[in-house]
């Protein structure tokens, strides 16, 4: 006598299961979601720093890099860089405090000085005291110009891909749609896979160029328990930081260690041939990498060209 059909193998259920996950209101429970992204294997650990359990990589041994991902994005944008970067390098990048596996700040308040101190205590947890190189894309650009505004002492230098600063061509599309309020309630209950196809697809200034891993990885963070409602918490802050930070801007020219301006000019959030003048502007003396036919995120686009603009860099100094 055979057996009576389980639930999740019913074509109802299987039509359900599809349009939940066409919909995004499905969420993956953390350890679900860790076992996928952050297995011993790959390197991950865990590590309680301000009351997160941040999920961290500190790979290699030698000169100290933090690398500090953008919006939505996770350490796993600097994979390629790991594998470029090669031997007499300390590569350490983490998910910070809103994104990743690393998940919210429970009381959902999120600010330029509270992450900025989040960066000193993690670095001191995991035994960093010396002066750094710091690179970061998009977000973690313009965290990167501002702890070396705040903090010169504590960093040698600074790489930014496409960084978040002047913005003077706006402010990217999920920052925006997160700060109305009835789209903000409705992402914190449902992120569409089909947003995020076609964000991605922004990014990319060649479409060829974009993995399936790529995409899918996104679509699953934002899936992690907790992580929309982070998503929505941390961009609406945001939304504030970039309307209000003139005063902060007016600090840039005061940065005196080197200085390195990676731009793929094909970006459509922050428009190269904007953006690049004025911070040359304000550093004339910055190293500028323009990387012709890439958008935004050339960590992933062109990954070998842009960690060996970095390493060139790093090694200028030395």
């Amino acid at each position: 006598m055979s057996q009576p059909q389980s639930v999740a193998e019913t074509p109802a259920s299987g039509f359900l299961d599809r349009g939940i996950a066409a919909l995004g209101v499905q969420n993956i429970p953390v350890q679900q979601i860790i076992e996928k992204y952050a297995t011993t294997e790959t390197g991950s650990l865990f590590v309680e720093v301000a009351g997160v359990n941040v999920h961290y990589r500190d790979q290699g041994e030698g000169t100290v890099i933090l690398l500090l991902h953008g919006i939505l994005d996770s350490l796993h944008t600097w994979d390629y860089w790991v594998e470029a970067f090669g031997k007499g390098y300390r590569l350490v990048r983490l998910d910070y405090p809103g994104f990743g596996l690393t998940g919210g700040w429970a009381d959902g308040e999120y600010s330029k000085e509270r992450w900025l101190d989040f960066f000193g205590q993690f670095l001191e947890k995991i035994g960093v005291t010396e002066p750094i190189h710091i690179a970061g894309n998009s977000l973690g650009g313009g965290f990167a110009w501002q702890m070396a505004v705040n903090k010169p002492e504590k960093v040698k230098s600074i790489i930014m891909l496409d960084p978040v600063g002047y913005s003077e061509t706006g402010t990217p599309w999920p920052i925006t749609m997160a700060s109305l309020p009835i789209a903000g309630s409705i992402m914190r209950l449902s992120t569409p896979p089909i947003l995020f196809r076609f964000g991605i697809g922004q990014l990319f200034g060649d479409k060829n160029k974009i993995k399936p891993w790529h995409v899918q990885r996104y679509i699953d963070l934002s899936a992690r328990q907790g992580n929309r409602s982070s998503y929505v918490d941390a961009f609406r802050y945001l939304t504030k930081m970039m309307k209000h930070q003139k005063e902060m801007l007016k600090k840039i020219p005061e940065i005196k260690i080197p200085v390195q301006l990676q731009w793929g000019d094909k970006d459509p959030w922050f428009l190269a041939s904007i953006e690049i003048d004025m911070w040359k502007k304000d550093l004339p003396d910055l190293d500028l990498v323009v990387f012709q036919g890439v958008g935004h995120v050339p960590q992933l686009e062109v990954p070998e060209l842009s960690a060996q603009s970095a390493r060139r860099f790093i090694e200028s100094q030395q």
